[in-house]
């Protein structure tokens, strides 16, 4: 199991992105700038995943491991961001700041375990686990052959 943190300035991945094992260690440090990567950093000692899950609608595009991940992360985006529809109550009290969600991609690819650890108030917080829950079904990690668990932790900045 991977957990994965990212930081998203105007809905583009930016600065650094860290995938850490169960017990803390980072396996893979990436840095981005407005959404391109700069630099990649792997622990080659032990890699605990082959594939990491993906969100769909890259499939058919025949791009590269590299390519296709950036992709997966994208269509993520314009998922959360497609449907993020700021509450009104939120609004007028011009509240902004970050949410911060974790979710497990299951061996089905469905989404599964959903806490929003920081929600910035409770009808955002409402929001956030709403849009996470109606999440299509991704395509499942993968070690060697096997279907594997995936935790994943998301920063949504809120302005």
């Amino acid at each position: 199991m991977l957990i994965e943190v990212s930081n998203y300035v105007n809905g583009e991945l930016h600065g650094e992105q860290i995938k850490l094992d169960s017990v803390g260690n980072v396996k893979i440090k990436e840095e981005f700038n407005n959404g391109k990567l700069i630099s990649t950093t792997i622990d080659t000692t032990k890699i605990l995943i082959d594939l990491m899950p993906k969100f769909p609608g890259c499939e058919n595009m025949n791009l590269t491991v590299d390519d296709f991940d950036i992709c997966s992360k994208n269509k993520l985006l314009e998922y959360i961001y497609g449907n993020l529809k700021y509450p009104k109550k939120s609004r007028e009290l011009e509240v902004q700041g970050k949410a911060l969600a974790q979710f497990v991609i299951s061996k089905d690819g469905s989404v599964i375990n959903i806490k929003v650890l920081n929600g910035v108030d409770s009808d955002i917080k409402m929001l956030v686990t709403s849009i996470l829950e109606k999440m299509p079904k991704w395509t499942p990690g993968k070690k060697m052959v096997n279907q594997l668990m995936y935790y994943t932790l998301y920063l949504l900045s809120l302005n």
